[in-house]
């Protein structure tokens, strides 16, 4: 739909839109007096409807998403009786959630990668090939490659020998102060 009517006014573009254009340059006109300035700068500072709306239904939507999740995750744990939690998926990029469910269901470890959305799924492609696909592997003429001998770290940095991490002190000594 158009943006302006016949007359060259801004329509409404969602239902939810509270703008009124008419209203706006009423609002202009009364900021220029002196008398209304402090108050149309404290009312410009208050959220529209639009963003209380846009609040309300985003906290509505993060309480019932912990509230599925939660009975969800705690069925499982009943029903597997397993006392450590690995959550993959858009969804565990949800840091409240992800507090509530290793504070109140009483799991001893908790794991999310840092990658848990669709951006590891190459690395889970990278780990499969390397990693979990040894059958493949097998058989004449062909050689595993063993680049990986354990699940990648979350930080998937190298791990450094203490011979290494003392050789870096050593090189950094002229920058670093040690007590």
């Amino acid at each position: 739909p158009d943006l302006f009517d016949e007359e060259g006014n801004m329509r409404k573009r969602y239902d939810f839109d509270d703008f009124d254009p008419k209203k706006a340059a009423a609002k202009e006109d009364a900021s220029s007096l002196e008398d209304d300035a402090n108050e149309s700068k404290a009312t410009s500072q208050l959220p529209s409807r639009v963003a209380l709306d846009a609040i309300a239904l985003s906290s509505r939507i993060q309480n019932d998403l912990e509230a599925v999740v939660m009975d969800f995750v705690k069925h499982f744990k009943e029903e597997t009786g397993h006392s450590n939690l690995c959550i993959a998926g858009g969804v565990a990029l949800n840091s409240v959630l992800n507090g509530r469910l290793s504070r109140e269901l009483g799991f001893e470890k908790t794991f999310i990668p840092p990658y848990p959305g669709d951006d590891g799924i190459a690395v889970g492609c990278c780990a499969y090939g390397l990693f979990g696909n040894s059958d493949r592997n097998k058989g004449e003429g062909k050689t595993k490659v063993d680049l990986w001998k354990g699940p990648l770290s979350p930080y998937l940095g190298p791990m450094p020998t203490e011979v290494e991490m003392k050789e870096a002190i050593a090189d950094a000594a002229p920058w670093l102060e040690v007590e």
